[in-house]
């Protein structure tokens, strides 16, 4: 063990985390452990000490850096840095490259989302040479996931922040420290890390929160990360409660579908009614994050007659007789149009649709598009005369986008642009009162349009429910 380590292990910030690993049983004795490492201060930190924990629990300890092809310079310096600490600290270690970009624009996802798929992607790719694969979350982290799924309009399963162990694989063992106080205990031991400066950036939501968002709740409560930690375990046991429930109802496997007793899935209360579609997802690999709002109607099918049938995000739930069946969809998903909808908004707000879409609308200075996934309309917005709405299409929608020599029906307008039938009363409308203002991601109209004279340009952003772009 070097000096510096050895200085790391006399800090109360190493026998918190010791403590930590060894209650919770996160890292068994004699484990073979892959340690993602950014360069940054949390897994600079998380592999020290895991070395140090090496020599008493005798773990094989590996490291691994992804270079996501993104900031360039600074991206071959991170991995420079990776490298050569863990040649300092004695730790083995395999350089891992992806495009990220060319990824995010395949998957029709934001560079963020790419880059955490590729990484734990890797990780599990290699999961048969290892025991246990170490992530560097903190309790800040944790809070700003928590936040971000409450802006969003989360139910309790987003208040239950980051779990400790995933998959009896992925651990956390930093969750017992916050990040000021990782940096001040590799201040004291005279450990360097590399910083991101995209971290600073606010192009992305979950930097908005960190630097924005949490800051303002610190200074109301020192301790509001602590505060959000307690919150989170509460919800855990909720959701946990609500697992059990569900999992009263039994899954059975017919072909490609699951059924169950539709009397057994009407019994069940909101939560675990929840919790049993979103197990029938993850079983038929349709994953979990399908929107509240989505669920909530697929779950009234429940209680209706048999026949009725919800598209849920590539996942069929369909009423037969005496069961509920959940099947996955072949090909392109059959979109069922959403409920009418009327948000009133304002500059700053975020709202999230039915079909779990989310429209984003705020203040800038110029037309340009920020980083991310989301589809983007900006028009003048001291041309606005009435209370601002993000509504659903309406039949007697006229619009005259920017350019067009004339107004034209809105209908007439998707028509143009070949959007299917069965795909525009998803497509939100941002209106000056009754009058539609823009569509969002695709048009605004002419008398809304920004020009030279423009002092306030209000910008709004669309994600779809599943993510894609509505502007072509």
């Amino acid at each position: 063990m070097n000096e510096k380590l050895r200085i790391l292990s006399g800090t109360d910030e190493f026998r918190r985390v010791r403590s930590f690993v060894i209650e919770r049983g996160l890292i068994p004795p004699s484990s073979r452990v892959l340690a993602a490492l950014s360069g940054g201060a949390d897994s600079v930190f998380a592999l020290s000490v895991l070395k140090i924990l090496s020599e008493e629990l005798c773990l094989h300890v590996e490291a691994f850096h992804m270079n996501h092809c993104i900031r360039g310079e600074e991206a071959e310096r991170d991995a420079d840095f990776s490298r050569k600490f863990c040649e300092e600290t004695g730790v083995p270690f395999t350089l891992v490259k992806r495009d990220v970009p060319l990824i995010s624009k395949e998957k029709g996802i934001s560079e963020e989302s790419a880059g955490r798929q590729e990484r734990y992607a890797y990780m599990y790719s290699v999961r048969d040479r290892f025991d246990r694969a170490v992530t560097a979350h903190h309790m800040d982290d944790s809070a700003e996931s928590m936040l971000m799924h409450l802006i969003r309009g989360s139910g309790v399963r987003g208040l239950s922040g980051i779990p400790e162990e995933a998959d009896g694989y992925i651990v956390r063992p930093l969750l017992c420290l916050e990040r000021a106080e990782i940096e001040r205990a590799l201040g004291e031991a005279g450990i360097g890390y590399v910083t991101d400066s995209t971290n600073a950036s606010g192009d992305y939501f979950r930097n908005r929160v960190r630097n924005t968002v949490l800051p303002v709740l610190k200074a109301e409560n020192p301790s509001v990360t602590k505060a959000l930690m307690r919150l989170s375990e509460v919800s855990r046991a909720y959701v946990g409660a609500a697992e059990e429930m569900a999992e009263k109802v039994g899954l059975i496997k017919k072909g490609e579908r699951l059924v169950c007793r539709r009397e057994d899935a009407a019994s069940l209360p909101e939560a675990p009614r929840y919790e049993l579609i979103l197990r029938a997802a993850r079983q038929l690999g349709k994953g979990s994050d399908l929107g509240y709002e989505a669920v909530k109607k697929a779950s009234e099918l429940f209680d209706g007659p048999a026949g009725r049938q919800y598209h849920l995000h590539g996942l069929l739930v369909e009423c037969l007789g005496e069961f509920v069946s959940f099947s996955p969809l072949s090909g392109r998903p059959i979109k069922t149009s959403p409920e009418p909808y009327c948000f009133p908004v304002s500059p700053g707000d975020e709202v999230v649709l039915p079909d779990g879409g989310r429209v984003r609308v705020s203040l800038v200075k110029k037309m340009e598009k920020p980083l991310g996934d989301m589809a983007v309309t900006f028009i003048d917005y001291d041309k606005i005369q009435d209370t601002v709405f993000i509504r659903s299409f309406r039949p007697s929608d006229v619009i005259r986008p920017v350019g067009s020599p004339g107004r034209k029906p809105v209908r007439r307008f998707f028509t143009d642009r070949k959007v299917p039938a069965d795909e525009r009363g998803r497509i939100p409308v941002l209106s000056d009162g009754d009058r539609p203002a823009a569509v969002i991601g695709m048009a605004a109209d002419e008398a809304y349009k920004v020009d030279g004279d423009s002092v306030r340009i209000l910008m709004t952003e669309y994600l779809s429910s599943e993510g894609d772009k509505s502007a072509q």
